[in-house]
């Protein structure tokens, strides 16, 4: 009889000594899913905030845009994104062309 009782003890006491891990790890877990869900509506605001200003200045960009005839020297090769044309830069001897080596 004694040694059922032992078994069951050791049982109890195992089980003991793991819920209190369990616990402490489910507590953490509640505590950084709110730090992620905080942060997500933070994160979330950041880009509603962001888009609520650039939504002003892209009419002003577009308007520029259409509002130049020409294009000054200093965007000569850049496409209306502002991404260098390697056509054109390639046009004016600025760069080297594809399989040539200068």
């Amino acid at each position: 009889m004694l040694w059922p009782m032992l078994a069951l003890a050791l049982a109890v006491t195992g089980i003991a000594v793991l819920a209190v891990p369990a616990v402490r790890v489910f507590v953490e877990v509640r505590r950084l899913a709110r730090q992620v869900g905080e942060s997500s509506r933070r994160i979330t605001r950041a880009a509603e905030d962001l888009e609520r200003a650039t939504a002003p200045l892209g009419g002003h960009v577009d308007a520029l845009r259409r509002g130049r005839d020409d294009v000054p020297a200093s965007d000569e090769g850049l496409s209306p994104d502002g991404v260098l044309s390697s056509e054109s830069a390639a046009d004016r001897g600025q760069g080297l062309t594809h399989g040539s080596a200068g």
